[in-house]
């Protein structure tokens, strides 16, 4: 048996405790001072020395450890029922320990950890500690993942899934030869097939600084060869890899497209999917920053020890059950895998997210051990035989469930209000696994912007591809309107822009790609109820590639039309916005802002107009016929980015720039697990504003007496409103003891093309 790892009597005290029932209860002080802390990590504590560990690696905070601004740390022990159930432990209670660690400002730093009993059948043998090289390069480390490939070859036939039937070839490969050469060579495909169709991919993160690349005036010079020894370290270390795995071919992407070529490169970047999804393996020089920071670390072995704990305070074993005894577990940090290797420099770069995801194995070196990657698993040297309670980001299976056959698509060009899509091509499930994606992928940065969908291009030609669906600038057509919904963490500061000032425009603004932001789509769920429906949605790409960079696109949502008016503001990060006039400011936080609503008259509402159908904007008389003014309503709004508000002394604004309206989108059910008995919803939607500027481009459609201007708006965030009374005079209905959402008879609906 492991010896146990050392705690300190504060840890050792804690571990003597029963656990909790419930999560998310307030937590109790674990060390209270700064001194108590940092001498529980000179002692060596297993606990603390890997939440410090973690912690810093989370925050970007100056004061971290400064003893003036040090807070309590505190701690959980409960029961986790919901992590036991979605990450496959064989008990139905799995212990969590959280130790949480606040700096200022207060924004939540911990670590969690899952206590697996050694008699868990899942993981028994798997924690044995391996022999373990001081050095990645050794001859037992490569050993070690080269035991991962073949057994994956040989027993998953999920990681073949996306291998293409007739096996795909790039079209140009690098040729290492084999151990005793000493060049290397641009070997083309379509010329002389090569001696096997095997290869591997390289990830890395490209340099500011010159670096070896394919161009016109090298391509010659390839064709014969170059040395081995001149490439960056990180070349050469996965011809090591490759060698000893017994293949001879690398796609490297600087030394097989055409850097110098932007045909070359259009042409080339959009078979990402095929490149990935066929190769052997992808190499990841996880811990470097540049091509030459290499593949292989010198590592502190004591540090990749898993940490033993013993207990007699809680029994998880079904067979002694109610009997006192001491149990042994391992204390496994259940965000294992991404802070060791979704947070390293690699992993941060947004090209090399759909590498990692394409290929049907991965095989990452960082900076303490390698880690393994396939659909079977996830695995490292620490745990070799599976990392306990890994939540991998790469699971395709709802998607290959979803897979059809062309001949039974239907085109979906619209979502009805209030009513699911009937048969959608993509399921649920499925639109939830791209949104996950899609959230993991706003984290990660670009050298381009303009790369913004071209590098995710790959994962969603993979999706079509299944499903058949229809691609919309990072959306699916059939669950556009649900995917409106994307929330931001913080709001970007400004949208990029070239060097003379200009927007450089990556996708409409309804689209998450339209600008570099995280965003956030945890709040969809199947009982939503959606107050809008889509009436058509047009993109346009700068290529053939339908999954490629966007040129212009448009969506037209029909629903409830709420008007407002921004007014002035004191500081250029707050927003505030007033309906019919409404001086009054209130103070939010950064990169949010006040709609004040009014107290409608809806039985003054009038159906759908001629006009609004075609998007034409109703006069101003009109609109204060219908409006009758009560009293105000707040609504929060959140900003997609900063340089949506508007300054406070109103230079350079446009005539009727603060005019905005909000369109709810949906109705959601909120805390139904809390009081199962009342079914309280709460109300979401965008907040647009008119394009003024068209940027030269005609604002009419039809012919003849039928042509007609229409209007152009953009969106500029979200709002939310949780009071059934604030609701309901905006028209939307709610009966809380059957649970059913309505929108009251003639409220007034508008058509609003947003770009």
């Amino acid at each position: 048996m492991s010896t146990p790892s050392h705690l300190c009597s504060v840890c050792s005290a804690i571990i003597k405790q029963t656990p909790t029932h419930e999560e998310w209860q307030r937590g109790s002080d674990h060390h209270r001072t700064y001194e108590d802390f940092h001498a529980a990590l000179d002692e060596g504590c297993f606990i603390y020395t890997v939440t410090w560990r973690h912690v810093k690696a989370q925050s970007r905070s100056t004061t971290l450890d400064d003893p003036r601004t040090f807070m309590p740390t505190k701690y959980e022990l409960y029961f986790n029922k919901r992590i036991a159930k979605r990450r496959g432990s064989q008990y139905n209670d799995l212990i969590s320990l959280k130790i949480e660690y606040w700096d200022t400002p207060r924004t939540g730093l911990n670590c969690n950890f899952g206590l697996i009993p050694t008699s868990d059948k899942q993981f028994r043998g798997n924690h044995v500690n391996p022999n373990i090289s001081s050095h990645t390069s050794s001859t037992s480390t490569l050993d070690l993942a080269y035991q991962w490939f073949i057994s994956c070859r040989g027993l998953h036939k999920q990681c073949t899934r996306l291998v293409t039937p007739t096996k795909y070839l790039p079209t140009r490969l690098i040729d290492i030869g084999t151990t005793a050469d000493t060049h290397w060579k641009l070997h083309l495909t379509s010329d002389s097939p090569p001696t096997s169709r095997n290869y591997m991919t390289l990830s890395y993160r490209w340099s500011y600084t010159s670096c070896i690349k394919l161009l016109s005036s090298t391509y010659s010079s390839f064709l014969v060869g170059q040395p081995i020894v001149e490439l960056p370290q990180s070349f050469q270390d996965s011809i090591l890899v490759a060698r000893r795995f017994g293949i001879r071919y690398l796609w490297i992407d600087c030394l097989c497209i055409q850097q110098d070529s932007a045909t070359d490169w259009e042409n080339e970047s959009a078979k990402m999917k095929d490149v990935y999804a066929n190769s052997a393996c992808n190499i990841a020089a996880a811990a470097s920053d540049s091509p030459y920071g290499g593949l292989f670390r010198t590592r502190d072995v004591s540090a990749l020890q898993p940490g033993i704990i013993q207990s007699s305070s809680f029994n998880t074993d079904p067979e002694n059950s109610g009997q006192e005894s001491v149990e042994t577990f391992h204390a496994t940090d259940m965000m294992f895998w991404e802070r060791n290797v979704t947070t390293t420099p690699l992993h941060q770069r947004g090209w090399v997210f759909q590498e990692r995801l394409l290929a049907p194995r991965a095989l990452h070196f960082t900076n303490d051990q390698v880690f393994w990657e396939c659909f079977g698993g996830q695995k490292c040297e620490m745990y070799p035989l599976g990392i306990p309670l890994a939540d991998p980001l790469r699971n395709f299976s709802l998607l290959f469930k979803d897979q059809v056959e062309p001949s039974t698509v239907t085109s979906t060009p619209s979502t009805s209000a209030l009513t699911p899509q009937p048969n959608p091509i993509m399921s649920f499930e499925t639109s939830q696994l791209w949104n996950d994606l899609v959230e993991a992928y706003t984290l990660c940065s670009l050298t381009m912007p303009s790369d913004k969908l071209v590098a995710i291009s790959g994962l969603a030609h993979l999706f079509h591809e299944y499903t058949h669906d229809t691609y919309l600038a990072g959306h699916w057509r059939s669950h556009l309107l649900s995917s409106l919904y994307w929330m931001v963490y913080d709001p970007a500061p400004t949208r990029f822009r070239d060097r003379n000032g200009k927007i450089i425009y990556r996708a409409p603004t309804w689209s998450w790609a339209s600008n570099d932001i995280r965003i956030d789509y945890r709040y969809l769920k199947t009982s939503d109820v959606y107050l809008a429906s889509i009436i058509d949605a047009q993109v346009q790409t700068a290529t053939d590639d339908p999954f490629g960079q966007v040129s212009s696109g448009y969506v037209i949502l029909e629903g409830i039309e709420i008007p407002g008016r921004v007014l002035r503001r004191s500081e250029w990060v707050n927003t505030f916005l007033s309906i019919n006039n409404d001086d009054e400011a209130v103070e939010r936080e950064r990169g949010t802002a006040l709609i004040r609503l009014n107290h409608r008259n809806i039985s003054d509402q009038q159906p759908i107009n001629e006009a609004q159908e075609s998007c034409k904007s109703p006069s101003s008389n009109d609109s204060e016929k219908e409006v009758k003014v009560q009293e105000n309503i707040d609504i929060d709004i959140e900003l997609d980015c900063l340089e949506n508000g508007w300054r406070e002394d109103g230079d350079g604004e446009e005539e009727g720039s603060r005019e905005v309206f909000c369109i709810p989108l949906k109705a959601h059910e909120m805390n139904p697990a809390d009081w199962p008995e009342v079914k309280s919803f709460g109300m979401a939607g965008l907040v647009v504003r008119a394009v003024k500027s068209n940027h030269g481009k005609e604002r009419f459609e039809g012919e003849g007496e039928e042509r007609k201007e229409y209007e152009e708006f953009e969106r500029i965030g979200l709002f939310h409103c949780y009071n059934s009374e604030h609701m309901e005079h905006v028209g939307v209905l709610v009966d809380e003891v059957e649970g059913v959402v309505t929108v009251k008879e003639g409220v007034r609906r508008r058509r609003f093309r947003i770009i």
